[in-house]
């Protein structure tokens, strides 16, 4: 039996998407390069950690060449735009 995710979800920090199935199986991970096209999953990372500080999703073409990123998944409608809104809390 496997579990089928249908919705994406957005993680409790508001700084991670975690994508549904559709979106996943559809994406290519990284920066796009030269002329690729598509769906990416974008991660910023943190430099003094190197972890990912933010993740999510966007879409490149020949009418976008620079992209841009979803505010609402494609797939499941689901509103996935919070790693873009939040502002970061930055200790003092």
């Amino acid at each position: 039996m496997t579990t089928e995710k249908f919705k994406c979800t957005i993680s409790e920090d508001g700084r991670h998407v975690e994508p549904c199935d559709l979106l996943r199986n559809n994406t290519e991970v990284g920066n796009p390069r030269g002329k690729k096209r598509g769906i990416f999953a974008w991660a910023l990372r943190n430099m003094e950690t190197c972890k990912p500080s933010r993740t999510f999703f966007g879409v490149v073409s020949s009418y976008s060449p620079k992209g841009f990123v979803f505010n609402f998944c494609p797939f499941c409608g689901t509103q996935i735009d919070a790693p873009c809104t939040t502002i970061p809390e930055r200790p003092e």
